[in-house]
Order: C-alpha cells, then sequence, then structure tokens
C-alpha cells in the first residue's frame, strides 16, 4: 500500500494539468509606474492646449510639466499657466484650463444659462497681458483701425483678432445690404478702451482690443435691469445672423451669459474651436439608406464688459 501511494503522489506531480491558484480579481497587480511621463489629467490638459495652440498658430510655445501635475506653455515668449489655478469671482482665473470649463453654445442654441453660467466670462489676465500688452502704452501699440461699416473700430492685430473682425464686417456688410434693418443695430461703439469693468476690479476685455460693442442704445447689459438675474428678451431675439457672423470667426457673444451683455463680442477663438469640436462629436450616426427692441442706456448707467 505505502509503495502504490508513493507511486500515485509521485504522477500527480509530472502530470501537465497541475491546478494554479488565481490572481483575485478585486486586487489587481502592482505596476512600475516610475517610467510614466504624465499624470492621470494630462489628457484633457493637453486637449485644451491643442485648442490654444490651433486658435493662436506660431504666438503658443509647447507645453511642458512644470512640477509633477502642473503644465506650463508660453504666449509671445511668456510663460502661462496651463492649469492648477484658481478663480476669483467667476471672472479671473490664474490658468487657461479653468477659461474652459463652461462649454459656450454655438448658434442656434439660444438655451438661457443658469445662474453663474457666464461661459468666455473668466479670463486668464496673464494670457490677454502676454498676447495683447502689459500695460496701456503696449496695448495701443498693437493696435490698428479696422473699417466696420464705415467707421474705424480701433483693434489689436495680435493673435489674428483685427483679421477676423474684418471678416465679420465683411459678412455683416453683405447681410446688410440684403437686410437693410440689421443697419441699426450695427453701429459699433467701441473696440479699444482701457478701462476696468464697472463694479470690479479686473480691466475689461475691450483694454486689450479684442472686444467691440454694438448699438449701446439697443442692446442691453445685465446691470441696466430692474432685476439683473431674470432672463432678457433680447438673448433670445437678437437677429442670429450678427451672433453667427462673430461666432463663425472666434468671437463669443456676451448674451449667452447669465450676466449678460447684448452688445458684447469678444474675440476668443479657443472658446469657439471647444464648442465646434463639441458640436462634431455630438451629432448623431446618420443611417445610410439604400438608394431608392430693447430699452435705452441711461446716463448714469455702468458701463458693459
Amino acid at each position: 500500500m505505502r509503495t502504490i501511494l508513493l507511486l500515485t503522489l509521485a504522477l500527480l506531480t509530472l502530470s501537465p494539468f497541475t491546478v494554479c491558484a488565481e490572481t483575485p480579481t478585486s486586487e489587481p497587480q502592482t505596476q512600475d509606474t516610475a517610467g510614466q511621463a504624465a499624470p492621470e489629467n494630462a489628457d484633457p490638459v493637453r486637449a485644451d492646449y491643442d485648442l490654444i495652440k490651433e486658435a493662436y498658430g506660431g504666438d503658443i510655445g509647447p507645453l511642458t510639466e512644470e512640477t509633477p501635475g502642473h503644465w506650463v506653455f508660453t504666449a509671445r515668449g511668456k510663460k502661462i499657466a496651463m492649469n492648477g489655478g484658481t478663480v476669483t469671482e467667476n471672472i479671473v482665473s490664474s490658468d487657461m484650463a479653468l477659461t474652459l470649463t463652461q462649454p459656450y453654445n454655438l448658434e442656434p442654441d439660444r438655451t438661457i444659462p443658469a445662474a453663474g453660467v457666464n461661459p468666455g466670462r473668466n479670463r486668464c489676465y496673464d494670457f490677454f497681458t502676454a498676447m495683447y500688452g502689459a500695460d496701456k502704452k503696449e496695448v495701443l501699440s498693437q493696435i490698428v483701425n479696422v473699417k466696420f461699416l464705415g467707421r474705424n473700430v480701433p483693434f489689436s492685430k495680435n493673435g489674428g483678432a483685427a483679421a477676423a473682425l474684418r471678416r465679420v464686417a465683411a459678412e455683416l456688410e453683405a447681410a446688410a445690404a440684403k437686410d437693410p434693418g440689421l443697419k441699426p443695430l450695427l453701429i459699433p461703439d467701441g473696440g479699444f478702451y482701457w478701462r476696468r469693468i464697472a463694479g470690479e476690479t479686473c480691466l475689461s476685455p475691450h483694454s486689450f482690443g479684442i472686444a467691440i460693442d454694438l448699438n449701446t442704445k439697443y442692446a442691453t447689459y445685465w446691470k441696466w435691469q430692474k432685476n439683473p438675474d431674470a432672463p432678457h428678451p433680447q438673448q433670445t431675439s437678437y437677429p442670429s445672423v450678427i451672433v453667427n457672423a462673430f461666432e463663425d470667426n472666434g468671437f463669443i457673444w456676451g448674451g449667452k451669459w447669465h450676466r449678460f451683455d447684448i452688445m458684447h463680442f469678444e474675440y476668443r477663438p479657443e472658446i469657439i474651436l471647444q464648442a465646434k469640436k463639441k458640436a462634431v462629436e455630438a451629432e448623431p450616426c446618420v443611417p445610410v439608406r439604400e438608394s431608392g427692441s430693447g430699452a435705452e442706456k441711461k446716463e448714469s448707467a455702468p458701463l458693459p464688459e
């Protein structure tokens, strides 16, 4: 009997069907991450950077990881934080990624934004000063006049801003020729204007020559209203042909903010690029078929953005 037991054990040891214990699925094997080049948040940071690079071209330098998880790039040779910053009152951001967190809705979407939703109103002033000038004198040195329906509008030539406004002007001049009723709405009231936003400590984007207001006697502003938190009819009634012309050329419209600024169009091509890419991603697959009028501004009213 002892001999039989010993022979059986020997055969089991030599069998090709030896059973091995499985690694528990609830405890994944550890991996050596020392060679990984990027943190988990690298992909969205790179995606935002790609928008900025596409929008401003050669003015934008490479994206680099300055410290673990914190990325920077350069704009016209000056270092800009890409992520890891903070926001002050949803108006001022210390990095560029935060300025892209609220999606902008392209025409014809006129969804009334909820409280606190102001896509593009959050701005990275480090980026603005690098791109357009750090003070009034430097900004002015980059300003050129753009003909806008017979009037000169001072605008920054940097970042493609003035060129974009010229394209808008050409489109709207053609639109006004077909529909003369548009002309009263297309009176420009300021491009470059060095000042602060009314009631805020930060500079208006007009100070950098990247914003234009149209007919301030018609188009209204949230601070001019008796109930500033209520939506305004102009947010849905303002002519789409005007908004389309600006959006198609890299401008956002203040009418799509909760803190609405109906007259205000601001050159922010990275935000428009982001909106266009998201719109393409959201398009449903098409199956293949086989063949077969507003309030006027008061003299004492605060200036808009």
